[in-house]
């Protein structure tokens, strides 16, 4: 009998191959059933980190839509504020000119009130000198003695 050659893929071989393989096809999906269990998981904890994330954006929103109000409301307020300020400064200014008329007035009002006491004193001087003096050819008449005319208005008033 003739012998045969040995064959190196025989069928015992075949089978090893093929149950090996279909060790690893099971690993695989046993795995990737795992695999999709995990990125499931990783995907609802995703979502709900960006649902939060999502109303911690409008929060922080609304508070900037309330700080950009406040800002404006401060803003106008500083504008009302410096206007009035100016007003302020306007009026003080002015009341400060009438005040610098009034006293330059009660100054020039007090030297001439000084100026015509002293042309009174000087015309009162006159007037007695004149009394004093004898009347040519005419006989002397007393005068009735009277206090100043300045002196009678004051009284009586």
């Amino acid at each position: 009998m003739r012998r045969r050659g040995v064959n190196v893929f025989g069928l015992a071989f075949l089978d090893v191959m093929f149950c090996g393989f279909g060790a690893v096809v099971l690993l695989v999906m046993l795995l990737h059933g795992q695999t999709l269990a995990r990125r499931h998981q990783i995907q609802q904890d995703l979502r709900g980190a960006v649902a939060r994330l999502g109303r911690t954006a409008q929060a922080e929103d609304e508070t900037l839509a309330a700080l950009r109000q406040s800002l404006a409301r401060a803003t106008r307020e500083t504008e009302q504020a410096r206007a009035r300020a100016s007003r302020l400064r306007v009026r003080t200014a002015q009341a400060r000119a009438m005040l610098a008329a009034i006293q330059h007035g009660r100054q020039a009002g007090a030297a001439s009130v000084a100026s015509l006491a002293e042309q009174l004193r000087t015309l009162e001087r006159k007037r007695l000198a004149l009394r004093a003096e004898p009347r040519r050819g005419a006989a002397r008449v007393a005068a009735p003695r009277c206090a100043p005319f300045w002196v009678t208005a004051t009284a009586s008033t």
